[in-house]
């Protein structure tokens, strides 16, 4: 069954998702099953950590795939408290542009702190098969602060464009010493870790 959006589990596949095993990161997983990167994976036994401070998705989450680890928290480039609004940070160009529209959406202020942080408490994330990253444009923010020579994800699938804007120009600077780029789809660029 797919779960992804845009039939993004065919590239995981390919690379990594044909293993029996193994394990993920979702940074910004939202619904435990719709839209998913991860889901199929969770389905076929892999297990991981899921990164959702979106509080409508907690008993979700938590219900759905309760092997996983579950951080509420966001992860960025500071520690302390971010202003949310449903699943952007503020400090995000995406997350101003709902603060001034509120329709229908939800604030909230989240804890916050880096990959550092993140991987000491999930010691078990350093190394994952796969890293699914969907933040809103918060890319940035938590690559600047991310040390790939700690964190190694063989395989990563990045949320890129929103709103016809591209953001791969104001990160993948901190990306592409470690990654090859591999495989594009729709708004989701694949990296694959140099050996």
């Amino acid at each position: 069954m797919r779960y992804s959006q845009h039939t993004e589990e065919g590239v995981i596949q390919k690379y990594v998702g044909h293993m029996p095993s193994g394990t993920y990161v979702d940074i910004g997983a939202g619904d435990p099953k719709e839209f998913s990167n991860t889901y199929a994976l969770y389905e076929k036994g892999w297990r991981g950590v899921i990164v959702e401070p979106f509080p409508k998705y907690k008993e979700q989450l938590l219900a759905v795939r309760p092997e996983d680890k579950l951080c509420t928290k966001v992860i960025t480039n500071h520690i302390g408290e971010v202003e949310m609004i449903n699943t952007a940070s503020v400090e995000t160009d995406i997350g101003r542009g709902y603060k001034l529209d509120m329709k229908d959406r939800v604030s909230y202020k989240a804890p916050c702190y880096t990959m550092k942080e993140f991987l000491e408490e999930y010691p078990e994330a350093k190394e994952p098969d796969f890293l699914s990253l969907d933040i809103e444009a918060g890319e940035e923010a938590l690559f600047e602060k991310c040390d790939f020579n700690i964190f190694k994800p063989k395989l990563m699938c990045v949320e890129y464009e929103i709103h016809h804007i591209d953001y791969r120009k104001n990160w993948e600077k901190y990306v592409l010493d470690f990654y090859d780029r591999v495989e594009n789809i729709w708004f989701n660029q694949f990296y694959l870790r140099k050996p």
